[in-house]
C-alpha cells in the first residue's frame, strides 16, 4: 500500500514539459549498455570453451522495469534532474546467478530503487546518468 501511494505521488509530482518518453528510452539504453559490458567477457569465454554445457549457458541480461518519474527540476535549458523509481530485472542463467549471489551476500538487487538522475536532451540525442 505504501509503495502504491509513493508511486502515485511520484507520478503526480512529475514535471510538465519533461519528455518522459525520451528519458525512459535513455534509461533502457543505459541498461542495454551495462548488459553489453557485463556480458562481453562471458560471451568471449563461452566461445573459447569446448564444453557443450557452457555453450548452452544463457549469459542473460539486465534491464530497468516499472520506471516512474517523480519530481523534476530544470537545471539548464534542456537539462533536468529528476527522482526516478525503478527496479532492475535480470534474466537468463547469468542474470539469475547474479541475483542468487547478491542474495547470499544479503542484497536484493531486484528491489525497487529511488534515485536522482540527470538528463540532457539535445535535438536528436538524450544523455542520462545517476546524479
Amino acid at each position: 500500500m505504501k509503495r502504491a501511494a509513493l508511486l502515485l505521488l511520484l507520478l503526480l509530482a512529475a514535471c510538465d514539459g519533461f519528455p518522459q518518453d525520451r528519458a525512459q528510452a535513455c534509461l533502457l539504453d543505459t541498461a542495454r549498455e551495462a548488459t553489453a559490458s557485463l556480458t562481453s567477457a562471458g560471451n568471449f569465454l563461452q566461445r573459447l570453451t569446448r564444453d557443450p554445457g557452457a555453450k548452452a549457458f544463457d549469459i542473460g541480461s539486465m534491464t530497468f522495469a516499472n520506471i516512474a518519474f517523480g519530481t523534476c527540476t530544470e537545471t539548464a535549458p534542456d537539462a533536468w534532474q529528476c527522482s526516478v523509481e525503478y527496479q532492475m530485472d535480470f534474466s537468463g542463467d547469468g542474470g539469475q546467478a547474479l541475483v542468487d549471489l547478491a542474495a547470499a551476500l544479503g542484497q536484493d538487487i531486484e528491489a525497487r530503487r529511488l534515485e536522482t538522475w540527470t538528463f540532457r536532451f539535445g535535438p536528436s540525442l538524450t544523455e542520462c546518468a545517476p546524479a
